[in-house]
């Protein structure tokens, strides 16, 4: 939520203009004969299946244009097991768009944007980025933020998940791109009700 606010008010100010990769399909509308057109959503995306229907409108030549009076809640409720598993979907959809959108070169993307993080998600990047050390340090993060929650210390609980999130993405990403990806989607009926 914080992250989401955080982009909603740079393009209300107008830092840059919004493109196909702030459609979320949580706060959005579009013509039912363009979503048609394009093929509607591609249900073997469990997640990041906005981006990747906003990919294929973009193609479509559709404009993308950012109303700051739409306002949208979104509120999830998940288990912290449940939640773990988000960065390692991400992960592996993002690998299956980049492998179906390759002229979009959308995982370019991404690793550029992990290489502009801030340096303490960079650092333990470096320092924990090898199998049984990444899965250390995610355990570390996950466990110091149960800590600084019970202590109300929410800005040391949100750094700590901040960085289990990325060391988790980061090492699924390379996992899939290896073709050795841990990460089994669901059933769509089990994702749903999820």
């Amino acid at each position: 939520a914080r992250q989401a606010k955080k982009e909603a008010d740079a393009l209300s100010r107008g830092d840059y203009a919004p493109t196909w990769r702030q459609f979320h399909t949580g706060n959005n509308c579009l013509p039912l004969d363009v979503f048609r057109a394009v093929g509607g959503f591609d249900e073997r995306f469990l997640r990041a299946e906005d981006d990747e229907l906003a990919l294929r409108l973009d193609r479509h030549g559709c404009k993308f244009v950012f109303e700051p009076s739409a306002l949208a809640w979104h509120y999830s409720h998940r288990s912290l097991e449940a939640w773990l598993l988000t960065p390692r979907a991400y992960a592996y959809f993002d690998h299956l768009m980049d492998q179906l959108h390759p002229e979009a070169g959308f995982l370019t993307q991404v690793k550029s944007e992990l290489r502009r993080r801030r340096l303490p998600l960079r650092l333990a990047r470096v320092l924990l980025h090898h199998g049984a050390t990444a899965r250390w340090g995610i355990d570390a993060c996950v466990g110091l933020a149960k800590l600084a929650h019970a202590r109300r210390a929410d800005a040391v609980t949100m750094a700590a998940l901040s960085i289990a999130y990325d060391l988790s993405y980061c090492r699924a990403l390379r996992d899939a791109e290896q073709g050795r990806s841990e990460f089994q989607p669901p059933s769509r009926e089990v994702a749903i009700a999820g």
